[in-house]
C-alpha cells in the first residue's frame, strides 16, 4: 500500500486523512460543552485510556485498499492525531472509504461541522464496545452504559419531530 496515492482531488492520500482528523478535532473542539459530547467523554475515560486505530482507506471497490494509516485517540486532550508511518499495536480498524474522506474534506467540511453526528465517531464506539468486552465484573453495569450511550447517539441523529411521532406513548 502506498501512502502517497493520490485523493480524486490530486492530493496524497495521508494529507486527505489528515485533513479529516482535523475536522473531526475541530467538531469535537466546537462541541465540547453539547450534550452528547460530554456523555461521550464521560463514557470513554470511564471505560478506557487513549487507543490507536488502524484506518484502511479504500477505492470503489471495498477489497482495493489504497493506503494504510494509523490514527491515536488522546482521552486527556480530546484529540485525533495521524501518526507517522511505523508498527503500532491498533484496537481495532476501520475503513474508511475515499469518497467519505472527499465528502467531508472537499465538498461539505462546512455541513458536517454544522451536524457532527453525519461524521463517523466509529473510533468512538468501536472504543466502547471493545471496552465492555474487557470489563471484568461490570458487564451489567458497562452494558447499560453502552446502551444509554447508544440510544443517546440515535436520539441525536433524528430529528426531533420524526422522534416524537415515533414515541409508543404519543
Amino acid at each position: 500500500m502506498n501512502a502517497s496515492t493520490r485523493s480524486r482531488r490530486d492530493g496524497p492520500l495521508e494529507q486527505l486523512l489528515s485533513d479529516y482528523v482535523a475536522l473531526c478535532n475541530r467538531a469535537m473542539a466546537e462541541n465540547k460543552d453539547k450534550f452528547w459530547y460530554r456523555q461521550a467523554k464521560r463514557v470513554n475515560r470511564a471505560l478506557l485510556g487513549g487507543a490507536n486505530f488502524r484506518t484502511l482507506i479504500q477505492g470503489e471497490d471495498p477489497d482495493e485498499i489504497l493506503g494504510e494509516f494509523t490514527i491515536h485517540f488522546d482521552p486527556d486532550d480530546q484529540v485525533l492525531s495521524l501518526l507517522p508511518p511505523g508498527d503500532y499495536d491498533v484496537a481495532f480498524s476501520w475503513r474508511a472509504p475515499l469518497a467519505y474522506l472527499d465528502d467531508v474534506v472537499h465538498e461539505r467540511p462546512e455541513w458536517y461541522l454544522e451536524h457532527p453526528m453525519r461524521l463517523d465517531w466509529v473510533w468512538l464506539k468501536e472504543r466502547v464496545g471493545n471496552a465492555a468486552e474487557r470489563v471484568d465484573g461490570r458487564s451489567l453495569a458497562a452494558g447499560f452504559v453502552l446502551g444509554a450511550a447508544a440510544v443517546l447517539l440515535a436520539v441525536c441523529a433524528v430529528p426531533r419531530e420524526r422522534a416524537e411521532r415515533a414515541l409508543p406513548w404519543r
